[in-house]
């Protein structure tokens, strides 16, 4: 399955492929990598993925990441995304505002998620400025910013320890 779509650049839609038999794919590598006209995709949550073990660039060349889970730690997507300058669409969660300082797109429901993807696919100033809000990001979780600020921290507890 894999490589499947892979460079269809004018792919537009997909009519319903929420019914295909995927219970034995192990291979969904660059699926919908270079479907650069695809602008949405069929439902695919019911895809049966757990025999899948190469699902790399799955959706490689996509123009935001969405992830609308109601419960997230910290992961790696997140990063992974800003790092390619990749706007952000999350739900709003609280954990959200200590980590990523509103430095991207959040919505409640599905018609925000909605409204914002569309705005993401149509406005290209909201998407310059979100992309701008990943590209702040990725600068803060950068090796060198984080290696400063846990430098600059341990310093603080060494100095406040040796100073009385």
């Amino acid at each position: 399955m894999s490589y499947i779509f892979y460079d269809c650049i004018k792919l537009i839609a997909l009519k319903d492929i929420s019914n295909w038999e995927t219970k034995n794919i192990k291979d969904m590598s660059f699926l919908f990598c270079g479907c650069e006209s695809l602008k949405s995709l069929p439902d695919i949550s019911e895809w049966d993925t757990k025999n899948v073990t190469e699902m790399n660039d799955m959706f490689n060349a996509s123009d935001c990441l969405f992830m609308p889970s109601f419960n997230e730690l910290f992961p790696m997507s997140i990063l992974e995304a800003v790092s390619s300058e990749k706007p952000v669409v999350l739900r709003n969660l609280d954990l959200y505002k200590d980590v990523l300082f509103d430095k991207y797109v959040a919505g409640e429901n599905v018609d925000d998620f909605d409204a914002l993807l569309k705005k993401l696919a149509t406005d290209k100033e909201f998407y310059k400025e979100c992309q701008a809000k990943s590209k702040y990001l990725a600068d803060f979780y950068s090796k060198e910013n984080v290696s400063r600020i846990w430098k600059e921290f341990y310093l603080d507890i060494y100095n406040k320890k040796h100073s009385k």
